[in-house]
């Protein structure tokens, strides 16, 4: 299935891009925090907002590495019980789960777009300075659609035969 290969490659772009993004954003925020708390106990003067950005910016950093770190197999597995199964049991429990996560990840991307939307509709911002807030909806939106795409590539590559090359480091926990 080339074009599973292909959509892969695809994914790998757009989910390294946004980790990116949100790495140097959330780097940015930390200096931020640090400003805000030297200047509220040197100077007693705090930095207007810094709770506000990291409500904007945390959604950005949760929600839009899920898909990445799907991608990459290093979210936390637990496989106490599971490893004792045999492989062919293991692999349709992971269809299962695989399954089960598509549509859990898919129903918060549908309400996370409607309460996106809702907010944008109502032109929400922030109360101390006018900042949007959907801004971060749409993040959480956003991370959720990627987080269920990649979850059926990972289903597609389980089904025939392809499954994803995990990161060899990614342990599990037990």
């Amino acid at each position: 299935m080339k074009i599973l290969s292909t959509f892969r490659k695809v994914l790998a772009v757009i989910n390294g891009s946004l980790v990116a993004v949100c790495g140097l954003a959330f780097f940015l925020y930390m200096f931020n925090i640090v400003a805000d708390v030297t200047g509220r106990y040197l100077f007693l003067t705090p930095i207007d907002g810094t709770v506000h950005i990291g409500q904007l910016i945390l959604p950005f950093a949760t929600f839009l590495s899920l898909a990445y770190v799907q991608m990459r197999g290093e979210h936390i597995r637990v496989t106490l019980l599971v490893e004792r199964l045999s492989p062919r049991w293991q692999a349709g429990l992971m269809l299962l789960t695989i399954i089960a996560s598509i549509g859990l990840t898919a129903l918060m991307a549908r309400y996370g777009l409607v309460f996106a939307m809702r907010s944008f509709q109502m032109k929400e911002v922030a109360t101390l300075f006018p900042m949007p807030l959907y801004i971060g909806k749409f993040a959480f939106f956003i991370g959720c659609a990627l987080f269920s795409i990649q979850l059926i590539v990972d289903f597609l590559g389980q089904l025939f035969g392809q499954p994803a090359t995990k990161n060899p480091e990614a342990g599990s926990s037990q």
